[in-house]
C-alpha cells in the first residue's frame, strides 16, 4: 500500500514547493550579484515565493491528511501503487525497447 503522500493534492504542493524554493535560491542569487540594486528582486526572493512555498507546504499537508483520514474510513487509497516492472520477464523488457 501507498504511503499516506501519495495523491495529487500532495504531490502539488510539493512541486509548488520546491519551485518555489527554486525561486527563492535564484532570485536571491541574482540579488546578490547584481551591480545594480533593484528592490523587486528582494520582493520576489523574500516574500512572494516564500508566501507561494508555504501555500505548497500547506497543501502537501492537507493532502496527508486528508489521505488518512479516507484510509481510517476504510476507503480504497486514492492512487493506485506504482507498477513493478519486472524485466527478468522478456514482453516487460521489449515494451521498455519499443516504448
Amino acid at each position: 500500500m501507498p504511503g499516506v503522500s501519495h495523491n495529487r493534492l500532495s504531490w502539488a504542493g510539493a512541486a509548488l514547493a520546491l519551485l518555489a524554493g527554486a525561486g527563492i535560491v535564484f532570485f536571491a542569487a541574482f540579488d546578490h550579484v547584481s551591480t545594480r540594486g533593484n528592490p523587486y528582486w528582494g520582493i520576489f526572493a523574500w516574500v512572494l515565493f516564500p508566501a507561494i512555498m508555504l501555500t505548497g507546504l500547506l497543501l502537501f499537508a492537507l493532502g496527508v491528511a486528508r489521505e488518512r483520514a479516507r484510509r481510517r474510513r476504510g476507503q480504497e487509497p486514492s492512487l493506485r501503487a506504482f507498477p513493478v516492472w519486472d524485466f527478468n520477464v522478456a514482453s516487460a523488457r521489449r515494451n521498455l525497447l519499443i516504448g
